[in-house]
């Protein structure tokens, strides 16, 4: 009986061993739960899995504003889309004053890769609407 508990132990230890060797991923946003996007707010951010910095965070109101994505800091490097409003659809532009090829995600919807849509890094401006 000894024996087992010891093997066991020493089979443990070397798989603790074997993990801090590796190194364990760090869990992305999805995998840790719903990104971090208020209700009835739109946010973007720079990189897949909603994670890196979000540079795009507001409130979702219908309008025909358009909305510019800063220049600098994420102008053509949204990565991942949360339209966490509940009626509301934001369409992303490619160009700056809301022109170039358009792309629309219906309320409360989201995608962790634009590349998948062909749209990754390509956002320049937004609008919110019905």
């Amino acid at each position: 009986m000894r024996k087992g508990i010891a093997r066991g132990f020493a089979a443990g230890l070397v798989g603790i061993g074997i993990s801090a060797l590796l190194g364990a991923a760090p869990a992305s946003a999805t995998e840790r739960g719903e990104p971090n996007c208020g209700l009835d707010r739109i946010c973007m951010w720079e990189d897949t899995e909603f994670d890196g910095t979000r540079y795009v965070d507001v409130a979702a109101a219908a309008s025909d504003t358009c909305h510019e994505i800063d220049w600098w800091n994420g102008d053509n490097e949204i990565s991942a889309l949360y339209n966490h409003s509940r009626t509301l659809k934001v369409t992303l532009y490619a160009n700056d004053g809301c022109t170039g090829a358009p792309f629309t995600l219906n309320a409360d919807s989201l995608i962790s890769n634009l590349n998948n849509f062909g749209f990754d890094n390509e956002a320049e401006s937004f609008k919110i609407h019905n």
